[in-house]
């Protein structure tokens, strides 16, 4: 068989003088994997030999390796076998110099996930493992022959995904989604230089043999890769009073550049999309140029509106060729919709979000976001663009209330299986009855099916009436179900409606016993009024309508209305929103700044920053006075200074062996800081743009993570997060500033190390080391450390003014009483081709 086949599997059970049992199940048939294409030259590391054994069986050509030395002046497809990193080559750089130079590399699962310097972009490694996992775009060459449930319980045993990734923020691209709410991947690709870094958690290796999905897989991964070739494409953005756009597009690592003017942004020959804040006056224009602006999405490019407001509706309308209305995003539940290449890899996660408020904090459930985004426009439903009973007659005001008797309940697209403030509780009894709740139109409508979420927390509705424009003698009798299921009724031929829909309860099954109230208390989940026609071809991306694209020949209008904020209360929504953007972008074909990644000792030219004028601290002791953090044996004396490359970074250590003047900055203040010295150095001058930022520091970690917060680190109701010891702080010319977080164990650790080798931490090298000698009665060596970290320049484009160096804040930003930071030297990088 040479490609997946649906089939059903049916059990038929008989017995005499009884009717057959039958049950049937969809089975899907999937194809032997005998041989696999590859494009050019494989190289395999492999110490499992799993890997190894499944590429003989199936006639591929492959080179075996002993070790990512071996990369070095190679070309074609690296694939790194299950299990075949040790820890050094994971945070090493191995892989990244191999992409970078135009390699494309496939890794399967491993004990030690590549991470840190290894990657082009930030990527969180976790120990999360998981038996369902879930593709992100199917239809994709990766998973061809492939379904959505066919990433579910892979034979060789649980887990099907082991050590995944948090999901990427941004500069890599999620392909596989697992946990609880999604927010792991099992598979992320991310460019780096002229190649490709795919990292794939799920147990392929492991399964090689045993489930055909897993060599599917492996087939697809290899055959995509080994011809894979990088996505160039540039976005245009017009934005001239949207600093805060602007930001967030630098933000996504793609491949952009500002334009004067919406004309120049629709050059069909320089860019693949064009992003417009939604500003009516700017829609207005995008009017006025309506035959260039067809004739760009004609040629494949896509136009991203973004924020349109009500103001800007009627242009929108007009230059979406639609008659849509607005409405505010609440409270309300989001899902993915209608498949479309736009949507390519998202996943529910990146379009329903959660707020800071708790709703149930014993349950650790928080309020769902009601900020994702800013205006959505109306689909096939037209209920949620009532007035709902008790609304105010204002479509563009929405004042939650974060109870059961908020208005637009009725049409949240959430239930009390949710909790029960999301739901609409209604008091009624026999004498006088309830009121219709009626539903107050906002234009005429043409209905085709009523759909009714009935509630059973208490009593629940039985019968219940359907009035339409208040005529209660046409109106249609409804029977609920005694329970939470969904009710519709169809109205054939389609029904006009004026003005107004109510709901009438005629009946209710009385509960008795419980609460006194439950008798007189009836419930409503969700109320959806379907239209008999689209109000337009907008294609839904998401449930909302904040995400529509209007297709037009190969290209293209998207309806972008993702509402950043400058302080975001959940800092992991402004990483979703971000990455959600991205994505976008990327599926339009728009390139990835990440791509140009810098790689020390590869492709980097380096300037070194001159911190003598804000140095408070000498590396050794200077006239009996110690130095460094304060101990009189322990110090830096054997670092040398002056100019040197340490993780093959040049770094410049100030040097006045003549004239001797303070050589490092300790920062003072803090727990077992040496007396005397100042709490932040603020103002350290550039005055230079930079792909990347290096610096060599190191730390006096005087109360190192204990076992009991290790053990938290994935703790879902009670997470340790590690602890951030310093920062430094980006001063941009334009005024803008960007935090760069320093982590313990991560980014640095504890400056001596005692009985162990130097190692590579996740985010930073061990970059340079010197003996100490023999320390306590065991005589156990002891080695000075200092790590290089080095730092993707966020806004690259722009030039950095000044850099700070200030002490790390804990989650009540207060300063994190950890370890005292020392900072030895900045370098600025620039990547050269």
């Amino acid at each position: 068989m040479e490609k997946r086949t649906e089939g059903i599997l049916r059990l038929k059970a008989s017995q005499p003088g009884a009717a057959d049992y039958i049950d049937e199940r969809d089975v899907p048939i999937l194809p032997g994997t005998d041989r696999i294409r590859v494009e050019g030259p494989l190289a395999l590391l492999d110490r499992s030999g799993q890997a190894a054994d499944f590429l003989r069986k199936t006639g591929t050509a492959f080179e075996s390796i002993d070790s990512l030395d071996e990369l070095k002046g190679r070309a074609g497809l690296a694939l790194i076998g299950p299990d075949s990193l040790t820890a050094a080559e994971a945070y090493g750089r191995g892989l990244l110099a191999f992409a970078a130079g135009g390699g494309k590399v496939v890794a399967l699962e491993q004990e030690y996930p590549a991470a840190g310097g290894n990657l082009s972009a930030p990527l969180k490694t976790t120990t999360r493992q998981s038996g369902y996992a879930h593709p992100q775009a199917l239809g994709a060459p990766i998973f061809r022959d492939l379904g959505a449930d066919d990433l579910i319980d892979w034979a060789g045993g649980h887990p099907t995904v082991k050590n995944a990734y948090e999901k990427p923020q941004s500069g890599a691209l999620s392909l596989v989604e697992c946990g609880p709410l999604l927010p792991w991947s099992a598979l992320v690709e991310m460019e780096a230089g002229q190649g490709v870094i795919v990292l794939c958690q799920l147990r392929v290796g492991a399964n090689l043999g045993l489930d055909p999905a897993a060599e599917i897989l492996l087939r697809n991964l290899l055959e995509r890769y080994s011809a894979w070739t990088p996505e160039r494409g540039k976005a245009a953005a017009y934005a001239p009073d949207n600093a805060l756009l602007i930001r967030k597009i630098e933000e996504t690592g793609a491949l952009f550049e500002r334009v004067d003017s919406i004309e120049a942004g629709l050059d069909v020959s320089k860019y693949k999309a064009l992003i417009v804040d939604g500003a009516a006056g700017n829609l207005s224009r995008l009017n006025e140029l309506k035959s260039q602006a067809d004739a760009f999405q004609d040629a494949g490019n896509w136009i991203a509106l973004c924020g349109v407001g009500p103001e800007g509706v009627e242009d929108f309308n007009r230059l979406a060729g639609a008659a849509h209305m607005m409405r505010p995003y609440r409270l309300e539940r989001n899902h993915l919709q209608e498949p479309h290449p736009l949507a390519a890899t998202l996943g529910d996660g990146d379009v329903m979000l959660y707020g800071a408020e708790w709703i149930a904090q014993w349950q650790g459930t928080r309020w769902v976001n009601g900020d994702t985004f800013s205006y959505v426009i109306d689909g096939i439903d037209a209920a949620p663009f009532t007035y709902p009973p008790g609304a105010k007659p204002d479509p563009y005001v929405y004042e939650p209330t974060r109870d059961d008797k908020d208005p637009y309940n009725f049409v949240n697209g959430l239930t009390r299986l949710e909790f029960w403030k999301y739901i609409a509780q209604i008091w009624v009894q026999d004498n006088p009855p309830p009121s219709p709740l009626v539903f107050r139109l906002r234009q005429p409508e043409t209905i085709r099916e009523i759909q009714i979420w009935n509630n059973d927390a208490y009593s629940t509705i039985e019968h219940l009436d359907v009035i339409f424009d208040g005529d209660e003698a046409s109106a249609r009798r409804m029977v609920l179900p005694d329970g939470p299921a969904m009710e519709s009724m169809t109205l054939d031929p389609p029904r006009r409606v004026e003005t107004s829909i109510a709901l009438a309860i005629r009946s209710w099954r009385k509960k008795t016993g419980g609460r006194p109230q439950s008798a007189n208390l009836v419930g409503i989940d969700n109320v959806r009024f379907l239209r008999a026609e689209r109000p337009s071809h907008g294609v839904f991306l998401d449930r909302a309508g904040g995400l529509v694209a209007f297709d037009r020949g190969r290209g293209g209008l998207l309806l972008n209305q993702i509402k950043f904020l400058d302080e975001e209360p959940v800092a992991a929504n402004a990483a979703k929103k971000t990455a959600l953007l991205k994505t976008l972008l990327r599926n339009m074909g728009v390139g990835s700044r990440s791509a140009a990644v810098a790689v020390p000792g590869l492709n980097v030219r380096y300037r070194p920053i001159d911190i003598t004028d804000w140095c408070n601290q000498y590396r050794a002791a200077r006239g009996g006075v110690a130095g460094w953090f304060g101990s009189a044996d322990d110090d830096l004396r054997a670092l040398p200074g002056g100019e040197g490359r340490y993780g093959d970074v040049l770094y410049s250590i100030v040097d006045y062996a003549t004239a001797p003047v303070p050589d490092c900055i300790v920062l003072g203040g803090l727990k077992r800081s040496p007396e005397g010295l100042a709490s932040e150095a603020k103002g350290i001058p550039v005055k230079a743009r930079a792909d990347a930022l290096f610096f060599l520091h190191a730390a006096n970690v005087h109360r190192p993570i204990s076992e009991d917060e290790r053990g938290r680190v994935n703790d879902k109701k009670r997470p340790f997060i590690l602890p951030e010891v310093a920062r430094y702080r980006l001063h941009y010319a334009d005024g803008q500033t960007a935090d760069i977080p320093v982590i313990l164990e991560k980014h640095v650790d504890h400056w001596l190390l005692s009985g162990r080798e130097p190692a590579a931490l996740e985010g930073a090298d061990a970059a340079w080391s010197s003996s100490l000698g023999a320390r306590g009665k065991n005589r156990i060596e002891t080695k000075a450390v200092a790590y290089s970290m080095k730092v993707a320049n966020p806004r690259p484009d722009v030039e950095i003014e000044s850099i700070d160096f200030l002490p790390g804040l804990n989650a009540q930003n207060e300063p994190e009483n950890r370890a005292v930071p020392a900072l030895l030297a900045i370098t600025l990088g620039e990547i050269v081709e």
